[in-house]
């Protein structure tokens, strides 16, 4: 941690004036102590004398991971995620006084007011970003501290100490690193959040940290000056705050009588299964190890429930024994290990893509890395003949009170929309396109025939940050394109001209969105890329899918124009994939890069030997064309007799034309372009 001589000799100074009990007092009055060891759980109530009523245990967003080797042990590392804990009497703080403690790194700040512990905005309380300075700053019942641009600037990549106290009628105080910034008016906190988050602002979403936090704890006190130094201190010589707490070891086996009573334990023996030397459960873990530093339970075997016994995921697997999916890609470590083959350590084993949990959805092999554009193929709309998805088998009500017409698009037919109530609803369950904790891409044709609305909706699930659509950037002018794939929307283009639409014209554009976990956001538009956004954490959005509109405004922000060859994979596209789709701007069906050219079957074959002439038809989609090759050779067909005949429907007739061969024996193939 970052050091100054002179603070560290003032600070000592006063550390030999305190009392012994000054240690143990900070069990007074203690809510909540989230040490990031091992698992996001909160530890106050192991601790005696604590105030805790319930275990405030969190659930970190798949952009978050604890890491190993900080100052003070294990500690989160923040991807523009958070750790959601629901409300409980241990952090709804009206009318209460509250102090917060807790030790963060970030090297660059890249969102205004992005929050290190919040738990809404207005009178409820929050930790942040000041603004967009590089400074931190508090709310709790009171106004903004620093009221402007006051205290050290924190974005150097080093670890710093910040305490917030709301002391109810009284005050507010901002600490950093052992100095008070800034003194605010009467704390008078209100419940404003749906729950607290570390490293996020449920008020105000999108503002999730990046870097690193730990050792958060929360009191229903104000701390005095005293044990705020005490706090600064032991962390800066490696010690967590938890070494400044007394409790209580009836039979000094290292294990407090909380937590052995807490797991069934003798809090009086050192002796056997309730010694630190015990292994009650035989998972391969000594009640000192599931105490300290892995917080599980001494009396099962499997923790987590997760397939693995707690010793086996500490040794050989090196996998979280508290959380059941360590690597948070939809598989628990049991099935990754015993089942599956895969590393339960990584998202993608096989690297091709799709995570291991998708690619088990899709009935691929997680450990074998697969290719081409069929693989991880979710659901996809040709828009030919009708409204449905000819993959998934994902069906689709048109609503508005006119239908929605099919007219020539860019490969066969499209949808035209009519930008007042005309839109697509996928039917069945919503969540089946929510992709939590998945990677996903969509790709689409379309014309912008008329913008006339901010953020006006070409397809989308919902419309907070942790959701996905694509979309008009506001009211930008001239009107161009961005996409929110759960994160915020992606950023204004360098050059705006990349995503610029042709409004009118009847051009099409293809967009790509592309949304890798733990990776970015990219926009793709017309085959280059336009824009690039941070890593996504997709969150659960209650609306169904529209394709030409938003689910989650009223109004819906209605598309006016054509979509068409709308495809959504379980996976990230290759930039090399996106290139393909876009073919120098001439464009190539999705259904035409799944395989090989598709063969059709001949409906009809027929001979006229007085004129010579062949007449055939066959199974054909409606929009698309075909070549008619012959041949005297079943095996090989190099000859074009047509290479556009225009498709004619759900059948196609050709003929009649001139017999192209005097051979004996002839052979048709017809085959879609």
């Amino acid at each position: 941690m970052k050091r100054s001589g002179l603070t560290a000799l003032a600070v000592f100074a006063a550390l030999l004036l305190l009392p012994k009990a000054a240690f143990g007092q900070l069990s007074s009055g203690l809510l909540n102590y989230w040490n990031f060891e091992g698992n996001y759980n909160d530890t106050a109530g192991i601790v005696s004398g604590t105030a805790s009523t319930v275990p405030d245990n969190g659930t970190p967003t798949a952009n978050v991971a604890l890491a190993s080797g900080g100052p003070l042990g294990q500690y989160g590392n923040f991807n523009h995620g958070h750790v959601s804990i629901p409300s409980s009497a241990d952090n709804l703080m009206a009318g209460r006084s509250l102090t917060i403690s807790a030790w963060f790194q970030v090297a660059t700040f890249d969102i205004s007011w992005q929050a290190l512990v919040a738990h809404g905005e207005s009178t409820d309380y929050r930790i942040a970003r000041h603004g967009g300075d590089g400074v931190m700053s508090y709310a709790g019942g009171a106004g903004d501290i620093p009221a402007g641009v006051t205290g050290p600037l924190v974005a150097d990549a080093q670890w710093h100490h910040i305490v917030a106290i709301s002391e109810a009628g009284v005050s507010t105080r901002l600490w950093v690193d052992n100095n008070l910034i800034e003194t605010g008016g009467a704390a008078a906190i209100t419940n404003a959040g749906p729950e607290l988050q570390i490293g996020g602002n449920p008020g105000a979403a999108g503002r999730d940290w990046l870097g690193f936090i730990d050792d958060v704890a929360m009191w229903s006190r104000p701390l005095t000056p005293a044990e705020i130094g005490a706090i600064y201190t032991a962390g800066r010589d490696g010690k967590a705050l938890s070494t400044l707490m007394v409790n209580t070891d009836s039979d000094l086996d290292g294990l407090p009588d909380t937590w052995e009573t807490l797991y069934g334990l003798n809090p009086n023996s050192d002796a056997g299964d309730d010694g630190a030397a015990g292994d009650p459960d035989l998972d391969g873990l000594t009640n000192a190890q599931e105490f300290n530093p892995r917080g599980t339970n001494p009396k099962n075997p499997d923790t987590d429930n997760d397939g693995l016994k707690d010793g086996e995921e500490i040794s050989p697997y090196n996998t979280n024994p508290l959380v059941a999916d360590t690597d948070n890609d939809g598989l628990s470590d049991g099935l990754e290990v015993k089942t599956y083959h895969t590393n339960p350590l990584q998202t993608d084993t096989d690297g091709d893509g799709a995570s291991d949990a998708a690619e088990v959805a899709n009935g691929s092999n997680p450990a074998v890395a697969d290719s081409g554009l069929a693989f991880g193929l979710y659901a996809y709309w040709p828009m030919d003949s009708d409204y449905n998805s000819t993959t998934g088998g994902f069906t689709t009500t048109p609503m508005g009170t006119l239908p929605i017409p099919l007219v020539p698009g860019k490969f066969g037919n499209a949808i035209q929309t009519n930008g007042s109530n005309q839109f697509l609803q996928v039917d069945g369950p919503e969540n089946n396109f929510d992709f939590v904790g998945q990677s996903m891409s969509l790709s689409a044709w379309f014309t912008a025939d008329t913008i006339d609305k901010d953020w006006q909706c070409l397809v989308a699930k919902g419309d907070a940050s942790g959701h996905w659509r694509f979309h008009r950037r506001g009211s930008d002018q001239p009107p161009e394109m961005s996409i929110c794939m759960g994160s915020q929307d992606t950023p204004k283009p360098i050059l705006p001209a990349t995503s610029a639409l042709a409004v009118g014209t009847g051009r099409f554009h293809n967009i790509v969105g592309v949304s890798k976990l733990g990776d970015s956001v990219k926009l793709y538009f017309d085959g280059a890329l336009a824009a690039t956004g941070p890593a996504p954490s997709f969150t659960d959005s209650a609306n169904p899918m529209k394709i030409a509109a938003n689910p989650d405004t009223n109004p819906p922000r209605f598309w006016t124009g054509k979509i068409d060859d709308l495809a959504i994979w379980k996976r990230a596209l290759t930039a090399e994939e996106v290139s393909l789709i876009w073919n120098g701007g001439t464009g190539t069906a999705i259904g035409d890069l799944l395989g090989p050219p598709v063969l059709f079957q001949f409906t009809q074959v027929n001979y006229d030997k007085a004129t010579n002439k062949w007449t055939l038809k066959w199974a054909s989609k409606p929009g698309r064309t075909y070549t008619l090759k012959y041949s005297n050779d079943p095996s090989l067909f190099p000859n074009d007799l047509d290479d556009s005949i225009p498709s004619g429907g759900p059948e196609t007739t050709y003929g009649p034309f001139d017999n192209p061969s005097t051979a004996a024996r002839l052979f048709f193939q017809a085959v879609q372009n």
